[in-house]
């Protein structure tokens, strides 16, 4: 079983990988996630989430996908009179979660 040590390294090189990929195709990161201007009231959102101890040895990584709609999100603020600095989703989902095999 590879060490935690390892299996974050692991992961840290996929995201990587994923993060320039989003940025070549135009995401901005914002705190831990990524958003992508639709237009002037949406934004899409992806976020990637991380597994590095599994007790069957494995890491994982768990994308979420989601779209902000800049007018709820902020009537909602509103509403509940709070102010989240976060680029939270309108809706979301997550996709499915990307198991990688033991290595050794």
């Amino acid at each position: 079983m590879p060490s935690l040590l390892t299996a974050r390294k692991f992961l840290s090189e996929v995201i990587g990988i994923a993060e320039d990929e989003l940025k070549r195709l135009g995401f901005r990161k914002s705190g831990g996630v990524y958003t992508y201007k639709i237009n002037d009231t949406a934004l899409g959102w992806v976020g990637l989430n991380t597994i590095a101890q599994r007790s069957d040895g494995r890491v994982g990584s768990n994308p979420m996908v989601g779209v902000v709609c800049i007018p709820i999100e902020a009537l909602l603020q509103e509403l509940t009179m709070t102010k989240d600095s976060r680029t939270n989703p309108t809706l979301s989902n997550v996709e499915c979660t990307l198991l990688m095999r033991q290595w050794k």
